[in-house]
């Protein structure tokens, strides 16, 4: 056996011996291997998928007031114009490319019925979302198999994920997608795909800016210049992901190269990858545009959701819960804090001699997309979703924080009665509204001590989480 050695005479890693010819981890040919540890990761996968199916099969028929009073008359609307041709008409509020895929799938099978046919489009974002999850945990246990795996069934069957498309016909998985996307590729340093995967989320959904944040903090990251070789713009083919150690990520994207570009937020990354965000949004647009409908219409979308709702929260446990609607008036007042708040963090973030690494870009996105929604007033029931998920990322990069994906997931459950068809929350949004803050206290102090401001050692991940990776990995864990 490679690696850091087995602690029993003959390979076993407690100290057992295990028989020739049978390496650990090989459930089938020791009988004591019991449960899924026999199906392995593929048959592991292929199963979860499987049950992820069967799970959201009952939820199908279901239509929710979302459907009812928006989506169906918009699919019916692309029927009725002609698919495509209808794309010059302002006829919904959503930005041009979701209606690209309900003209597609309305065009391509018009036998189906129109509420199959607009789940199907969130549904079909729903496996590649869990694919970049896999991809991401990979990166960072590319020694375990079964990690990654776990990762990507936890997204699968995560409530709201479950409940947001299947149930509710809502779309939170594309543009989710996109940014998992968008940390996939800063994390395999390749910062324009990053910025190109940012500006199509932002396409899909105004929430994505919830991400925005932390691309921000990430390039606050003081990056050291590399000194002139033979090595100069070539990149060693190595990602942030591969290990717990920092690693420095110059302007061009690659590891421990050139020099950083001068002034925030493009300290970190080339104003090249940078411009391709806006860039990628715009050509988002153009096919509307083309059909005939004004620039002026598709630049304004996301300002007319804004102004749609004269309300401090909207079925979400955050701050707002605590401050009487009476105070909408003064509602641009929690947009300046969210902006004092972020603009905090980089600024900690900027003094600190931290060095950008798997961990550090997790942690912050996850802090990101609970801060914002949490802080910014406007805010609705699904606002969280983004977060749900990212969660379950941190979670799988640190496993001391195995419990903010079932808190961040309980607590956007609770909002989601809007999807039931039920007047009221199914528990108190006030009282909900504590979970995030608790989490972003948390959050906080880890990041305090990542960016060096705390000397409060590092707890090691929890005895059993260790074993199991140890496990999956077929020889000892890290101590």
């Amino acid at each position: 056996m490679t690696g850091s050695g087995a602690s029993g005479p003959n390979g076993g890693t407690d100290g057992s011996r295990v028989p020739a010819g049978n390496p650990v981890g090989n459930t089938t040919a020791n009988p004591e291997a019991r449960g899924w540890r026999r199906l392995g990761p593929p048959g592991l996968l292929a199963a979860g998928v499987l049950v992820a199916l069967a799970v959201r099969l009952p939820l199908l028929p279901h239509e929710s007031w979302d459907f009812r009073g928006y989506l169906s008359i918009w699919y019916d609307f692309i029927v009725a114009n002609g698919y495509f041709a209808s794309l010059q008409y302002g006829f919904s509020d959503y930005n041009p490319p979701y209606l690209y895929l309900l003209s597609t799938i309305a065009f391509a099978a018009p036998g189906l019925s129109d509420l199959l046919a607009v789940k199907f489009v969130s549904l079909a974002f729903e496996a590649p979302l869990a694919f970049l999850v896999h991809r991401i945990v990979r990166l960072r246990r590319p020694d375990s198999r079964m990690l990654p795996i776990l990762a990507a069934l936890a997204v699968l069957f995560a409530p709201t994920v479950v409940l947001n498309g299947a149930f509710w016909a809502q779309c939170d998985a594309i543009y989710t997608t996109f940014l998992a996307a968008c940390l996939f590729f800063l994390l395999k340093e390749r910062p324009g795909a990053a910025f190109a995967s940012f500006g199509l989320a932002f396409a899909f959904k105004a929430q994505a800016l919830f991400f925005l944040p932390a691309l921000c903090w990430i390039a606050a990251l003081k990056i050291p210049a590399k000194s002139p070789g033979k090595n100069r713009g070539k990149s060693p083919g190595k990602s942030l992901g591969g290990g717990s150690a920092a690693v420095s990520v110059a302007a061009d994207g690659s590891a421990g190269g050139g020099s950083p570009t001068v002034g925030f937020p493009t300290a970190g990354f080339p104003l090249r990858a940078i411009l391709l965000a806006p860039l990628a949004y715009l050509l988002a647009l153009l096919p509307a545009w083309f059909l005939g409908r004004p620039a002026s219409d598709l630049l304004l979308v996301y300002f007319g959701q804004a102004a749609q709702w004269d309300e401090l929260a909207l079925g979400i446990a955050n701050l707002y819960q605590w401050i009487p609607n009476d105070w909408y008036p003064f509602w641009p007042l929690g947009v300046l804090a969210t902006v004092a708040a972020v603009s905090g963090v980089a600024v900690a973030v900027r003094r600190s001699r931290a060095l950008p690494s798997a961990d550090l870009l997790v942690t912050l996105s996850a802090f990101a997309l609970i801060l914002v929604p949490y802080l910014l007033p406007k805010m609705h029931d699904r606002y969280f979703f983004a977060a749900d998920v990212f969660t379950i990322l941190l979670a799988f990069h640190r496993p001391k924080f195995w419990y903010a994906p079932l808190a961040m997931g309980l607590t956007s459950v609770s909002g989601y009665h809007h999807g039931f068809r039920r007047p009221a929350p199914f528990v108190p949004l006030a009282g909900a509204a504590v979970v995030p803050l608790l989490l972003l206290v948390l959050l906080g102090r880890q990041l305090l001590r990542d960016l060096g401001y705390s000397s409060r050692p590092e707890r090691l991940p929890g005895r059993t989480l260790r074993e199991f990776a140890r496990r999956s990995r077929g020889g000892p864990g890290p101590e």
